[in-house]
């Protein structure tokens, strides 16, 4: 970016424009501009600022030079503009260099009430910043994922989280916590029991940690959303959570994905003596019992086949449950009927994700019978379900009728052509659609030609994804032709996958403000 352009953002900045959030990631400037952009960002009007970016594992010396510049702007610039107030500075770990300057960061600016900080740093900074943080009078969320924090630096979270009186949400995803580390950071939310959500996936937690989560189920009733996917929990600790959900009256969301949780994939089989504890009756023990869950997340975890209808009953008889994600697990493999006997006759699930679930014609018929009379769901997500054409033919007649549902996903479901002018008819016929994907297809050229049409007027589509679909520059010039009658449309996800050279893409992003393309 030359100093003329440079000078033209600087503008803006200092035009009082109201402006949330500022990303400073991918930038190429000049020192020069450097320096404009630093005064003029660090006197706007802005509350959030975002540095960061995905890096392979080669990064050439310019590379490493350029993302040296933009994480020091945003520093100099968080530091001095008080009126910032959220800071996410985050890169993948493919980037090994680290850097302790977020310390003096939040020495200077202590209006920040929310941080996520991934990015490689000595153990003695981590210290540092969680002992500013300790302090704080303002901070309510931190979000240190991937970080490699040693047990002190756990330690002194907890001690944080013990004393700290605005602190509510705390993301430790991947720090290698480990249940000692568990145990710590229970104790402390349990002596200062305002938590409301936490989220400790990926830490290797075993069933020694699941009595810590039973303690805080019971002590600490702020709790409202807990994530544990990803660990080690097995069917022993999963019974110990699952008999305490039975009266828990506070959590709504739980997130126990990709946990040990089924018979097969525990080793020490001698826990459970002669009574072989069964994964859907703990779960449908819940649903029949606690009347607040409204979101459950078992992605997954290797569900046995319903043959005693416990989890299909609970889950038909449940009025709380709003989202559930029910996929990559044993519970539909064999058949559908419990998931359409679930849609049929439960009256509160707004949002099913059905993905990685082998769809056969038969279950296409049902689950359209089901869109046509089913006043409820505002989510289906049916990604990875090798629906194929004749599938999306026999959907069509449920979405054609239904006028509840709002999002809708069939990324890789081998659509063709023949699927585009099918979607193409019913967002002409369907005014309540928002948000579709159909990323990953085959739609190409002449499928996205068909769209088109239905995209040249305003209509309710809000979001779409098109991406990996060998997309060329044929099809983008309808589309941007499209989109320029059209003033509905604010998310267009079109650049991955597809070929499509940088002139159109330059089109897509100048020709609305308000249309984010990627």
């Amino acid at each position: 970016m030359d100093s003329t352009k440079m000078a033209r953002v600087a503008n803006i900045l200092d035009s009082g424009l109201r402006l949330r959030c500022i990303s400073l990631s991918y930038l190429q400037f000049s020192e020069s501009s450097f320096e404009i952009l630093k005064e003029a960002a660090s006197r706007a009007s802005i509350m959030v600022v975002s540095c960061g970016r995905y890096v392979g594992s080669k990064q050439s010396h310019n590379e490493i030079l350029q993302i040296k510049n933009e994480l020091k702007l945003s520093c100099d610039v968080i530091a001095s503009n008080h009126r910032i107030k959220e800071v996410d500075i985050s890169i993948n770990d493919a980037y090994t260099e680290e850097f302790d300057g977020i310390v003096d960061v939040l020495r200077s600016n202590r209006n920040i009430s929310s941080l996520t900080y991934r990015w490689p740093t000595t153990s003695k900074s981590i210290a540092q910043m969680i002992s500013v943080l300790t302090n704080s009078q303002n901070f309510t969320e931190l979000n240190l994922s991937d970080l490699s924090l040693s047990l002190e630096n756990i330690q002194l979270i907890s001690t944080m989280v013990q004393s700290n009186r605005t602190l509510r949400n705390l993301t430790l995803s991947r720090v290698n916590i480990n249940d000692k580390g568990m145990r710590m950071l229970t104790n402390a939310i349990c002596i200062n029991p305002i938590m409301k959500k936490l989220n400790v996936s990926g830490n290797g937690l075993s069933d020694i940690s699941a009595t810590c989560i039973v303690r805080l189920l019971r002590s600490c009733t702020s709790l409202t959303k807990l994530v544990l996917s990803n660990n080690e929990i097995t069917i022993v600790g999963g019974k110990l959570i699952f008999d305490e959900l039975q009266t828990n009256r506070t959590l709504l969301h739980l997130d126990i994905s990709s946990n040990k949780l089924s018979i097969e994939e525990t080793k020490d089989t001698s826990k459970y003596e002669q009574n072989i504890i069964n994964i859907n009756e703990l779960i449908a023990g819940v649903l029949l019992k606690n009347t607040t869950l409204c979101s459950l997340e078992l992605f997954g975890i290797e569900l046995p086949q319903d043959r005693s209808n416990s989890l299909t009953e609970a889950l038909i008889k449940n009025r709380s449950l709003a989202h559930l994600r029910l996929h990559k697990n044993g519970f539909s493999r064999i058949s559908m009927q419990p998931i359409t006997d679930v849609l049929h006759w439960n009256g509160s699930l707004i949002s099913i994700n059905l993905s990685l679930t082998n769809l056969n014609i038969s279950d296409s018929r049902k689950l359209s019978e089901i869109l046509r009379r089913n006043n409820k769901l505002r989510s289906l997500n049916l990604s990875h379900c090798g629906i194929t054409d004749h599938g999306i033919s026999i959907l069509a007649e449920g979405l054609k009728y239904n006028h509840t549902l709002t999002h809708l996903n069939l990324r890789y479901c081998d659509l063709t052509k023949v699927s585009a002018d099918i979607l193409a008819n019913i967002l002409q016929i369907n005014s309540n659609l928002t948000y579709l994907d159909i990323s990953s297809n085959k739609i190409e050229d002449d499928g996205l030609r068909t769209i088109v049409r239905a995209l040249s007027d305003d209509f309710s589509l809000i979001d779409f994804r098109i991406g990996s679909n060998n997309i060329t520059d044929v099809g983008g010039k309808c589309l941007v032709n499209a989109l320029e009658m059209n003033n509905t449309l604010l998310f267009l996800d079109i650049e991955f996958g597809n070929n499509l050279s940088l002139n159109v893409l330059k089109l897509f992003r100048t020709m609305r403000r308000n249309l984010n393309v990627t």
